[in-house]
């Protein structure tokens, strides 16, 4: 069972020294997902696995110039299949996970329209994952996940007809981030790993709610264990791809940075 928020924004342009034509502009978005997976083996080496999520979506957003967008919590459901192969001897595991997308049918008010309904699609994307062992208690490991993004639109009807045409929120490409990190067992209870990722740049155009394009982090990590349990957590440094967002309020973002901190405890039975 997993509980994660897949996806999130906290846009605030402030009123600066040298106000950007939407100072005043906020947007905030929040989801959260449940995720049920069962695996099953196989004999020693090959397993498959798959499962249902179900996921919410709400976001409010308000723009310099009178314009408000509200849509209130809505769930629906989607699904993951994958395989996996495994060398135990060796620590080698290769896994392969298809994430399907998830139509969202959004509810809430728009400036101009009043009453919104607005159809959304949230990605189907593919995760390659591998390890294996290096040396004795040293493992090497990384990733390779495809994101299907140029399939995400949010498009409210009076934003479309009355703001340039364009839908409010859009990609124009699809995304590949790739990992790669090692990791290192200290103890039959503590082991820690260092990890790179990134994502290229792909230019043209950002979104204003999206100003960034591509990125590289840094990410060091520890896991404790005891029992049927794991506690896991992380720090992550992420420099963010410069971007230029979209004419006609067009700007240049450049030279900006991310922390994040993660925590992840799990339980085997």
């Amino acid at each position: 069972m997993i509980i994660d928020q897949p996806y999130g924004a906290d846009v605030s342009y402030p009123v600066g020294a040298a106000p950007y034509p939407l100072f005043g502009t906020t947007a905030t978005v929040a989801s959260t997902a449940l995720t049920a997976v069962a695996r099953y083996q196989i004999g020693d080496r090959f397993s498959v696995h798959g499962g249902l999520r179900t996921q919410s979506l709400s976001g409010d957003i308000a723009i310099t110039g009178g314009y408000a967008l509200n849509v209130d919590a809505s769930g629906d459901i989607g699904y993951l299949v994958g395989a996996a192969y495994e060398i135990p001897d060796i620590a080698l595991r290769v896994a392969v996970t298809y994430n399907s997308a998830i139509e969202q049918s959004l509810i809430g008010t728009e400036t101009g329209t009043g009453s919104l309904s607005l159809d959304v699609t949230l990605p189907q994307s593919v995760n390659l994952d591998f390890q294996s062992g290096i040396a004795e208690d040293t493992l090497l490991f990384g990733s390779v996940r495809w994101v299907e993004w140029t399939a995400f639109e949010v498009a409210p009807p009076f934003y479309v007809a009355n703001f340039g045409g364009d839908p409010l929120l859009s990609y124009d490409d699809d995304v590949f981030t790739y990992t790669l990190g090692v990791g290192r067992r200290f103890s039959d209870s503590f082991s820690g790993s260092i990890s790179l990722a990134y994502e290229k740049s792909n230019g043209g155009f950002a979104s204003n709610l999206s100003p960034k394009d591509g990125f590289f982090s840094g990410q060091v990590g520890g896991q404790y264990t005891k029992g049927n349990m794991k506690v896991s957590g992380g720090v992550r440094y992420v420099m963010v791809g410069d971007a230029t967002t979209k004419p006609p309020v067009s700007g240049e973002f450049t030279g900006n940075s991310a922390i994040g901190v993660g925590m992840q405890i799990g339980f085997g039975f």
